[in-house]
């Protein structure tokens, strides 16, 4: 999103990929840090250099093993320190500023690229991407300003977006540079349909007009047993459950990169899930 904050004249067209416009609220925007997501970022960071390329492959496959002690530490921005070295002094400052007028944010939003680019963009994302939201209102954002904007959401996570869906993600990018880039009209054009969309449950892409797509109201009830379902719960006994600040609610995955173990959410604020299912399903 910085190179459409100040779009250069000889701009023709923007590819962008699960790039955030405002890091406040990827940080902090569910409510909860995602200390899973940005304690595992900034490792990567801070070791990149150390070990590029394929030797760090089996750091990344051992990585929320090796992070689990600090999702439990208190104080958990000192235990961040060291688990990074003391090298990432920007993520204390994210992980204890929830406040989202804080000037630790102002250098990190990037919303006003949304009212200066006037270039065709193509957004691309995966439906359990930390930065979807975000994705989904550049969309929106854009085409209610009237510029010519394209959107694909595919599987997986921010790190599976370079395997899951490559091909189809590259044809689609090379598709978009030929009609902008060539100084010629491409021969055969090739049809790209302005949304493209994985449906998760059937392991099938749909392609739209739009987004959200035109749809009508379903209402589900929640069920003993934790179900959810079209018809009214009876009469029955209330489900409860004990929220423990000192042991927040887990989630499956972070949504940075793939499932490899469990990761939670920092413990002095509530507790949120992190991973976005597709709308779209059977």
């Amino acid at each position: 999103m910085g190179a459409a904050d100040g779009p250069a004249p000889e701009l023709r067209t923007s590819l962008i990929a699960v790039a955030p416009h405002d890091m406040h609220d990827a940080a902090h925007g569910s409510g909860a840090f995602r200390l899973g997501d940005f304690l595992s970022f900034a490792e990567m960071v801070v070791n990149q250099e150390r070990l590029p390329g394929l030797r760090s492959v089996p750091r990344m496959l051992t990585l929320n093993r090796r992070l689990a002690p600090v999702f439990g530490a208190l104080p958990l921005a000192d235990a961040a320190d060291a688990a990074t070295g003391h090298r990432a002094p920007w993520f204390r400052e994210w992980l204890t500023t929830p406040e989202r007028d804080d000037a630790v944010w102002d250098r990190l939003k990037l919303g006003d690229a949304l009212e200066r680019v006037n270039v065709p963009v193509r957004l691309t994302a995966c439906w359990q991407d930390l930065f979807l939201d975000q994705t989904l209102h550049q969309y929106e954002s854009l085409r209610a300003r009237g510029v010519e904007v394209s959107l694909t959401v595919g599987p997986g996570t921010h790190q599976e977006q370079g395997h899951k869906g490559m091909g189809g993600l590259l044809r689609g990018n090379l598709a978009r540079l030929e009609t902008h880039l060539a100084d010629e009209a491409p021969a055969r054009p090739r049809s790209v349909s302005p949304v493209e969309v994985y449906v998760t449950g059937q392991n099938a892409w749909r392609h739209l007009d739009q987004w959200p797509p035109a749809t009508g109201e379903t209402v589900h009830y929640l069920q003993p047993g934790g179900r959810l379902l079209a018809d009214k719960p009876g009469e029955g006994t209330p489900s409860t459950y004990v929220y423990d600040p000192a042991n927040p609610t887990p989630t499956s995955a972070a949504r940075c990169s793939p499932s490899t173990g469990e990761a939670r959410t920092t413990r002095n604020w509530r507790a949120a899930p992190t991973c976005s299912p597709s709308p779209l399903t059977r």
